[in-house]
C-alpha cells in the first residue's frame, strides 16, 4: 500500500451521523481511516458502516491507562510514510504520544478539535505540549477558536470548519416536506408545537419546557412533543401529568428514519433546548425549524453558533424559566412569518453546516500548509 501522498485520518471514533464528511474526505483527499472501536465515556453513539468506506484500514480497541485513554495502533502510524495526518483533537496519551514522534520526523499533524473547554485545561504540560504541536486545527466553532487564540495559538493556524450531518440525505428528505396535519390531529388543536430531540437526560433540562408550558397555558398555548427516550422518560411524564399537560405533551418515542425527523422538525413551530443544544440545531435547522436554547456558550456545543437571534432562533438566560417562557412567546408572537424564516435556516446550513463546506476548508488549509 503506498502511503507517502495519503493523508491518515486517526479518529477515536466513527459515529454514524459523520459518514458524509468521512466518504467525502476518500474522494477529495485520498484518506486512510484508523479508528477507536468504542467509547470509554458510555456514550451511546452509533457507529458507522466501515467495510463500505474508501480507504479504511484498521478499528483498534481503546483502553483506559490512569487518567488517560489509549488507543491501540495509534503511535505506530507516526512511523509509517504519511507526511501528513488529521488527528482527532482530544489529548488521549496514545495521541499525545503520536505527535511527539511525528514533530521529531517532520511530519504535519491537523487536529480536528473543539479546543481546549478553558484555558485552566491547558495548564498541563501534556496537554500544553499536544496543544502547541499541531501544524493547524480544524475548529467546530468560534468559541472554541477564541480561547485557542487567548492561548496562544496563532490566528493563521486556526480554521472554523463547523459540524453537520447527512447533508445529501437530508436534502433529499427536505425536497419532499410539505406542512401536514400531524399535530393537528395528534392534538385536536392547532396551536404551535415545540419541539425537543434527543436524549431524555437530567442535564437537558427539558423540565423547563413543562414550567413554561404552563405558564403560558392561559395567554399563549403551545403543544409540546419529545423524539427520544432515556432515563428522565418517567419522571417528564409524571411532572406532565402533575401541572396538567398530559393531553398537549406527545412522547413520540426514539426515531430514526429520516423522512419521519424531517416531518417532525418541518411541521414544528421551535426547537427548544433549555440545558445545551448540539447538532440538534443544525437538525432542526436543515428542516427550516428556529431554535431556542440558552445563551452561556462555556455550556452550550458549538452548533449554538448557527443561531442567529430573531432569525433562526432565539436564546434565554441560562436556567431562567421566566425568560425561557418569555422567548418562546416572543417567538410566537414576533416571528410569524414561516416562509422568511425557512430560508433563513436554510440558508445557515447550506452554507456552513455542510460536509461541503468542512471539505474546502480542510483542501485550502492542507494544500496552503
Amino acid at each position: 500500500m503506498k502511503t507517502k501522498n495519503r493523508i491518515a485520518c486517526i479518529f477515536n471514533y466513527a459515529p454514524h451521523y459523520r459518514r458524509a464528511i468521512y466518504h467525502l474526505m476518500a474522494k477529495e483527499l485520498d484518506c486512510d481511516f484508523f479508528f477507536g472501536a468504542n467509547l470509554l465515556s458510555g456514550e451511546s453513539l452509533e457507529k458507522m458502516e466501515l467495510s463500505c468506506l474508501p480507504g479504511f484500514r484498521k478499528e483498534s480497541k481503546v483502553l483506559k491507562l490512569y487518567r488517560y485513554e489509549w488507543q491501540r495502533d495509534v503511535v505506530r502510524q507516526a512511523f509509517k510514510r504519511y507526511q501528513i495526518y488529521i488527528l482527532t483533537g482530544s489529548p488521549a496519551l496514545s495521541n499525545i504520544v503520536f505527535m511527539l514522534f511525528a514533530r521529531l520526523f517532520g511530519k504535519r499533524v491537523f487536529l480536528w478539535t473543539h479546543g481546549l473547554k478553558s484555558l485552566e485545561d491547558g495548564k498541563n504540560p501534556l496537554v500544553r505540549f499536544f496543544f502547541r504541536s499541531a501544524a493547524g486545527y480544524f475548529m467546530y466553532g468560534n468559541y472554541g477558536r477564541t480561547i485557542m487564540l487567548t492561548y496562544g495559538i496563532p490566528e493563521d493556524r486556526l480554521f472554523v470548519i463547523n459540524n453537520s450531518l447527512d447533508y445529501e440525505r437530508q436534502i433529499e428528505v427536505r425536497k419532499g416536506l410539505s406542512l401536514t396535519s400531524l399535530y393537528a390531529d395528534r392534538f385536536r388543536n392547532n396551536n404551535p408545537v415545540v419541539i425537543f430531540s434527543g436524549r431524555l437526560l437530567k442535564g437537558k433540562k427539558i423540565e423547563m419546557i413543562l414550567e413554561a408550558q404552563s405558564l403560558l397555558l392561559g395567554e399563549c398555548p403551545f403543544n409540546f412533543v419529545l423524539v427520544g427516550d432515556g432515563p428522565e422518560q418517567e419522571s417528564l411524564q409524571r411532572r406532565a401529568d402533575e401541572l396538567g399537560l398530559a393531553e398537549r405533551v406527545w412522547f413520540y418515542g426514539a426515531c430514526y428514519e429520516e423522512e419521519t425527523l424531517g416531518s417532525l422538525f418541518y411541521n414544528a413551530a421551535l426547537t427548544v433546548s433549555p440545558g445545551n443544544v448540539g447538532l440538534t440545531a443544525i437538525h432542526s435547522m436543515m428542516y427550516g425549524t428556529p431554535v431556542l436554547t440558552h445563551d452561556n456558550a462555556a455550556h452550550q456545543g458549538p452548533e449554538h453558533e448557527a443561531i442567529i437571534p430573531g432569525e433562526t432562533g432565539s436564546f434565554f438566560s441560562e436556567n431562567d424559566v421566566l425568560d425561557l417562557t418569555h422567548q418562546i412567546k416572543c417567538w410566537f408572537t414576533d416571528c410569524q412569518d414561516r416562509e422568511n424564516i425557512l430560508r433563513k435556516c436554510f440558508r445557515v446550513i447550506d452554507g456552513c453546516y455542510n460536509p461541503y463546506y468542512a471539505l474546502k476548508v480542510m483542501k485550502q488549509v492542507i494544500a496552503g500548509s
